[in-house]
């Protein structure tokens, strides 16, 4: 068989390009044929019949055993730096190269710490808070040390402290606490407050360099200035089945306040044209008193 160019055997550890280079009980894997034993080349842990492949080649697992990450160790981890397996359950105090090999998953400078708040530190992975200032673990909060922005969570620091509280001094909406900076100042953006644009309030209302909250009566300068005003659920007209049920109800009233309306009418005209119910006119001259007349005497 040829491969590389060479004359090959086909036998364990024979270079291949492919499974046709190796004979028939073997397969090719990382450049070479393989049974699959202790030492054979592999691609995958099912390459190997322990079920663990280190770097190129088939291993037991065990502690000191090559791996590329924590599935090729049977116990402990995979040092991210010797690529070997090694212990994960150190205790606190015992001699430890990389954080992997300690229950805490802090080692500094040699040996496992808990690596809280004020342990010695070289930088930020050996501490819970991921921030090491002058050598101690620190929380990166405001008015927590620091040597520049970096060390801060809000990205802010002034005078050897991480600032951002309402007063501060800023340059960014990110440097600030409540995520508001007016003129080179930390502000709350409430209402009232000065502000250059919607960024600088809390409601997203800037009027006239003032924050507004939207409110009937507050000043505006287009529509996107206020709140709008949905009308309580009271006042708002049902809808729908509701709104079909109420017409019916209303429509019952009102078709028995008309027939009232129409039956009072004909009884009022049929009692017109026949008198009754009608008061009786009065004849001309009815209800005046006459004086008597005076005679004439006869001379």
């Amino acid at each position: 068989m040829c491969a590389r160019q060479r004359c090959v055997d086909g036998l364990v550890g024979s270079a291949c390009d492919d499974g046709a280079d190796c004979s028939s009980d073997f397969e090719c894997h990382a450049g070479f044929c393989s049974d699959g034993a202790l030492g054979s080349t592999c691609d995958a842990a099912t390459d190997c019949a322990s079920g663990f492949c280190g770097t190129i080649l088939c291993t037991d697992g065990s502690l000191g055993s090559d791996c590329d990450d924590p599935a090729d160790c049977a116990t402990g981890t995979c040092h991210p730096v010797s690529d070997s397996c090694v212990e994960d359950d150190k205790a606190l105090g015992d001699p430890c190269t990389n954080g992997v090999e300690c229950a805490s998953g802090f080692c500094y400078p040699d040996e496992c710490v808990d690596g809280s708040l004020g342990s010695a530190c070289g930088n930020g992975s050996h501490c819970q808070s991921t921030v090491c200032v002058d050598g101690f673990c620190v929380d990166g909060a405001i008015g927590s040390p620091c040597n520049g922005v970096s060390d801060c969570f809000i990205p802010n620091c002034i005078g050897g402290f991480c600032a951002g509280s309402v007063g501060d001094s800023c340059t960014t909406d990110a440097a600030c606490e409540l995520g508001h900076c007016y003129l080179s100042q930390c502000t709350t953006g409430a209402t009232g407050v000065g502000c250059a644009n919607a960024a600088d309030c809390e409601s997203a209302i800037c009027v006239n360099t003032t924050c507004s909250d939207g409110s009937a009566g507050s000043p505006c300068l287009n529509d996107a200035h206020c709140l709008s005003q949905s009308p309580p659920l009271s006042r708002r007209p049902p809808e729908g089945d509701a709104a079909k049920s109420i017409a019916s109800q209303q429509a019952v009233p009102r078709a028995r306040a008309a027939r009232r309306s129409y039956s009072q009418g004909e009884q009022d005209s049929q009692e017109s044209e026949s008198g009754v119910g009608s008061q009786p006119q009065r004849r001309a001259g009815a209800g005046r008193s006459t004086p008597p007349r005076k005679r004439k005497m006869r001379p």
